[in-house]
């Protein structure tokens, strides 16, 4: 069975804030590491010195905020925020620019995946990603298709 989706658009806005989720769930142990030094030095009343840990926090989201952005505004990026449509199937996942224009992702290049309520999200990288709305499929049964490639490729 081959899945044929229809088109669309992911928005830069919905990417970064994705892409952002997703590198702090993967990073969790930076923050914690930081706020944790912060809390230190607060017990041992370094107050000065507990703002470094904050300001290298606020400096390391920044960095990832301006990654982030850099993927919506490059030229060569901007293939993910034009309307796609995609096929997919056991082996492979199609994504189609036009009839004729298109490339093909293997499974094995998809990291992780998140299945949501209403969107299920392929990891091909930290900063790429398919975002998939369930209302792209035409029912229920290629939904439960998508769910039982996903669990065959062990991805959820």
């Amino acid at each position: 069975m081959i899945l044929k989706t229809k088109s669309y658009k992911l928005s830069k806005a919905t990417y970064m804030r994705v892409a952002f989720l997703h590198i702090l769930k993967k990073q969790w142990w930076v923050m914690a590491l930081l706020g944790g030094a912060a809390v230190g030095l607060l017990a041992f009343q370094k107050y000065t010195w507990s703002l470094l840990p904050l300001v290298g926090l606020g400096l390391y989201l920044l960095f990832w905020a301006v990654q982030f952005y850099g993927v919506t505004v490059l030229e060569s990026n901007q293939i993910l925020f034009q309307p796609l449509r995609y096929q997919i199937s056991s082996k492979e996942i199609l994504l189609l620019l036009t009839a004729k224009q298109g490339m093909p992702i293997r499974w094995k290049q998809v990291e992780e995946a998140y299945v949501g309520k209403n969107v299920c999200i392929l990891f091909l990288s930290k900063a790429q990603f398919l975002y998939l709305p369930y209302h792209l499929l035409k029912g229920a049964q290629e939904k439960s298709f998508l769910l039982f490639l996903l669990k065959s490729h062990h991805l959820i």
